[in-house]
């Protein structure tokens, strides 16, 4: 009996020092909460972009990334008070590092798709890409998307415009190719190795006036295809600190303002 009496008595004497600790414990998790992700990323904060994606996503002659949305990423770091770094690859490989990684924190200027939403979070869009099948001026036999019937043509996994294709019963029957680049693409339509070319507006025009290449526009999507940066799923304090950051950017006008220097009136940015 006496020995239960000392027990409880050390066990009475302990309980203020065990509430001390746990609330000394919670008290350090909201903190962390607060300077997350900043004090997770405080060596560096490594997001992905794609090369030969011009005027969104390119390089300039120094192989620097530069870009629309090169230079949003950049806007949202600063604001978040995240040490940027940009790993430039392939779009292809930039997707699948993220995915199958934990190298990568984000992926700057993706557009959102159901099948995307199933591998990654995403922050607010902060504009809109029109995607449009593009062909050579010269080419009379290419005016609609019939006409894609049985031609190999350069466009995009999971576009909107392939997403047309799979509802009106055409996509088995056009032999979509992907390349490794949209530079790549416009200079193999203007060799006449595709007939057609599936873009998003904006990148395709640049790519047309900057190669010297003449092209006419054969279908234009009604859907518009919501870009914003993507996130590993998990994440929502990262994903948080993001989407206030692009929050933020649209409401001071500075999204739009990057905006009017890189594009013309092809595309909207959302206000």
């Amino acid at each position: 009996m006496r020995r239960n009496r000392e027990i409880n008595s050390i066990n009475k004497a302990d309980t203020p020092l065990v509430v001390s600790m746990f609330a000394s414990t919670v008290q350090n998790l909201l903190f962390a909460m607060i300077l997350l992700p900043s004090a997770l990323f405080a060596d560096e904060f490594l997001c992905g972009i794609a090369k030969g994606y011009p005027p969104y996503q390119f390089q300039n002659t120094n192989n620097e990334a530069i870009g629309f949305d090169v230079d949003i990423l950049k806007m949202v770091a600063s604001e978040s008070g995240l040490p940027l770094k940009i790993h430039q690859d392939e779009w292809d490989n930039v997707i699948g590092t993220m995915t199958f990684t934990d190298k990568l924190h984000c992926i700057g200027g993706m557009e959102i798709t159901p099948r995307r939403q199933q591998l990654f979070d995403f922050t607010p869009p902060y504009y809109e890409r029109k995607i449009v099948v593009f062909a050579l001026s010269s080419n009379h036999k290419m005016n609609a998307l019939s006409d894609l019937i049985g031609q190999p043509v350069t466009g995009d996994d999971d576009s909107s415009i392939e997403n047309l294709l799979l509802e009106q019963g055409l996509r088995g029957d056009i032999r979509i190719k992907r390349t490794k680049s949209k530079e790549q693409s416009m200079e193999l339509l203007a060799s006449g190795f595709f007939q057609a070319m599936i873009a998003p507006k904006a990148v395709g025009l640049h790519l047309a006036k900057q190669q010297g290449v003449k092209v006419k526009i054969i279908y234009q999507s009604e859907h518009v295809s919501p870009v914003a940066i993507a996130v590993p799923k998990g994440n929502p304090i990262l994903l948080n600190t993001l989407s206030k950051g692009i929050e933020k950017l649209i409401s001071q006008g500075e999204i739009s303002a990057s905006y009017q220097q890189w594009f013309s009136n092809d595309i909207a940015a959302v206000k």
